[in-house]
């Protein structure tokens, strides 16, 4: 009785606190949940918001007007114990715990859709990502057994979420670790989509590591598994044929990487579910095939389409967008078209740094062709360009380490640059299509 006293007290001064700092809630338990969530500097801000959560279903769902409520104020109070930890430490010790990790899955979920495309997030907000990233981590640690079916599938779909979006916020270490943790879970249903979802993000996180026939042994025994449960028209299936294509050209076996882009794009195009989704990522990479095989005018004006759909379709800010937009900048600098490469680099670089940060990935792989772009003429603008190219080439290695695509591209670009004095023509070719390229 004591514990449910003490409950009832903390959720009325929780009351007393929103009703000060916004305005009248309609029920106790919505202040809370409106209260916890802008919670800043707890030990643990999800669990806060978590149990504000289940504060608020339990007393929208009561029926008998003492005892249920009484027990949704106690969770209430178990709530506000966790937020206002270190304004009363030890306050969260007055109450057992009342509910288990498993039944956050779903409010999980939906922070991580608040919060976004990774790719965007910047200061509190990607710390935020971070720390409920931890919190997943700490939930697939749980015993097998903890798990029933529903739960689980749930668990597997958030962490195919997340570690896909780490993979494409060239963070591919922390993608592995993830998938490596549902390894438990996903050996009990090792069909489900979630699951071969999974090994396809971790298939490419190896690929983008630079383990190119690991990545391509992976991708194949996925894509006939794909066949086997999906079918090979599925978007899923096609999606790995994408992937194993990119492998191809990244081992520069231009041949192969042709004859499974024109069945791929012959396939995509018969897609309904996403309409000009999956067909335009499969046109972004044939792109970049078109100009491995020296075909650049073909591959300016197919990244031109590529541009003008992903803008049509996902916006013109959006990662993917800018990745299009990156990659058709680089096709115009192996064109020699340095005037045009420059410019679009200048407006890229500022969108990057505006939206990501300037230690981003994303925003020093465009600083770095930049920089070529902006070379001058001369054994001295080479001189400058190495120096720049090495800065950068250090903030790679920090950022997403020496055995990256980017990091490699970027030691690759160094070591093509000449230490004799030699023409600009000559520099810029030699330093303008080595770098590998990476389209999501």
């Amino acid at each position: 009785m004591t514990d449910v006293l003490a409950a009832v007290a903390l959720a009325l001064l929780g009351e007393v606190v929103v009703i000060l700092l916004f305005a009248p809630p309609p029920t106790i338990a919505h202040a809370l949940a409106r209260w916890a969530a802008r919670v800043r500097h707890v030990d643990n801000p999800v669990r806060a918001r978590i149990r504000a959560e289940q504060a608020v279903r339990d007393i929208d769902s009561f029926q008998s007007p003492q005892k249920k409520l009484l027990q949704g104020l106690a969770q209430a109070g178990a709530a506000l114990a966790f937020a206002l930890r270190r304004m009363l430490p030890g306050a969260d010790r007055l109450l057992p715990a009342v509910r288990t990790d498993l039944e956050s899955i779903g409010i999980l979920n939906d922070m991580f859709t608040e919060l976004g495309d990774l790719r965007q997030l910047r200061g509190r907000w990607r710390t935020r990502h971070g720390r409920l990233t931890t919190y997943l981590e700490r939930l697939l640690r749980q015993p097998v057994e903890a798990f029933d079916p529903a739960a689980a599938t749930q668990a597997l779909g958030i962490a195919a979420s997340v570690s896909g979006r780490l993979v494409d916020d060239r963070n591919e270490r922390a993608a592995i670790r993830l998938v490596e943790l549902t390894r438990p879970l996903a050996d009990r249903h090792p069909d489900q989509p979630v699951v071969l979802r999974l090994r396809q993000t971790s298939a490419h996180a190896i690929m983008q590591l630079n383990d190119l026939p690991q990545a391509e042994q992976l991708l194949r025994g996925l894509h006939f598994d794909h066949v086997r449960v999906l079918g090979e028209d599925h978007e899923q299936t096609l999606d790995t044929q994408r992937l194993l294509a990119w492998s191809l050209v990244r081992q520069q076996r231009l041949g192969e990487a042709r004859n499974t882009f024109e069945d791929l794009k012959a396939r995509a195009q018969r897609l309904t579910s996403t309409p000009g989704h999956l067909p335009l990522h499969v046109k972004c990479m044939d792109s970049w095939l078109m100009r491995c095989e020296g075909r650049l005018e073909e591959a300016t004006g197919s990244y031109l389409d590529v541009v003008t759909g992903r803008t049509r379709v996902l916006g013109p800010d959006d990662p993917d967008t800018l990745d299009s937009r990156h990659s058709l900048a680089q096709v115009l600098l192996a064109t020699g078209d340095l005037a045009a490469a420059r410019a679009e680099l200048k407006r890229l670089h500022r969108q990057w740094r505006r939206g990501s940060g300037a230690g981003h990935p994303n925003t020093l792989e465009t600083r770095k062709f930049l920089a070529i772009a902006s070379a001058r003429p001369g054994f001295l603008g080479t001189a400058v360009l190495r120096w720049r190219l090495r800065r950068i080439l250090a903030w790679q290695t920090k950022r997403v380490g020496a055995d990256h695509y980017q990091s490699l591209g970027t030691r690759q670009l160094l070591a093509t640059l000449p230490r004799r004095r030699t023409t600009p023509a000559t520099t810029r070719r030699r330093t303008g299509h080595r770098a590998p390229t990476e389209e999501a």
